[in-house]
């Protein structure tokens, strides 16, 4: 998944000129919603095979950041989608309980 994925699907969805995208253009400049916004989320799950959450992407996200989010960064620390912080799993969890 690339920003030309994430570009092409908002000229897809929203009927948006390709010559209005770029890497720093906010949603809010594509006078996308809250609800055009969830549906982008739900759009990219789907046709990305992500798992963010639907209220992830707000006004002032760039695309450049949505195409970040989207981006896989491993088993071991997926980011949270409201705050973008890596998480751990429980094996980390479990080995910090153990001192290692």
């Amino acid at each position: 998944m690339n920003y030309d994925d994430l570009a092409g699907l908002l000229v897809r969805m929203f009927d948006i000129d390709p010559a209005d995208l770029s890497p720093g253009t906010t949603l809010q400049q594509l006078d996308l919603d809250s609800l055009a916004s969830v549906e982008l989320a739900v759009a990219c799950n789907e046709q990305f095979n992500t798992a963010v959450e639907e209220t992830s992407f707000t006004p002032e996200h760039r695309l450049a950041d949505i195409v970040t989010l989207l981006r896989p960064t491993g088993p071991s620390h997926q980011p949270n989608p409201r705050t973008g912080q890596g998480t751990k799993t429980d094996t980390d969890k479990q080995r910090q309980r153990r001192g290692r």
